[in-house]
């Protein structure tokens, strides 16, 4: 969760949510052009965490969610 977070700021994204639980949490934010990113975390093992991203609801951007998912690999 923190990763994501801090993958967010540092791709120029604004965070407009943040739901944590225990095992689960969903973070949102939108781009400069306004386009909806979600980010859902799932533990599923020890050691094992699933991340989601959506880049886009109508027309989703896959660049810039690969893009995403690298800069979160790399705060970890």
């Amino acid at each position: 969760h923190a990763a994501a977070k801090r993958a967010l700021k540092e791709s120029g994204l604004f965070q407009t949510r943040d739901d944590v639980l225990r095992i689960e949490a969903e973070l949102n934010g939108r781009d400069s052009a306004d386009t909806l990113v979600v980010i859902k975390i799932k533990e599923v093992g020890r050691n094992r965490t699933s991340v989601k991203i959506r880049y886009g609801v109508l027309k989703p951007d896959l660049p810039a969610a690969q893009k995403l998912y690298q800069l979160i690999a790399q705060q970890l």
